[in-house]
């Protein structure tokens, strides 16, 4: 199975970055079927992510990019149902 991130930002422009709208976290299966698809409920560019199967549950961990050197990666963990 494949585990994602994905963000939409506001913008035309597919290089340049636009503000972010929001970031879900997905599954797809081995058949290429999207089994999962969970939005983050904080307004963060999620694009980064580790994933660990233990037992029904996948742990994550999430890093964020702000866009801005000035603001660091944040780090998040999370923790969602295997749907498999």
């Amino acid at each position: 199975d494949i585990v994602f991130t994905a963000s939409a930002e506001n913008t035309s422009d597919s290089y340049l970055d636009g503000k972010c709208m929001g970031s879900a976290i997905g599954v797809i299966d081995r058949k290429g079927d999207l089994v999962l698809l969970e939005p983050i409920d904080k307004t963060v560019k999620l694009e980064g992510i580790e994933a660990d199967e233990v037992g029904n549950n996948i742990e994550l961990l999430l890093v964020t990019d702000a866009d801005d050197a000035a603001h660091p990666a944040q780090l998040y963990s999370a923790s969602v149902k295997y749907p498999g």
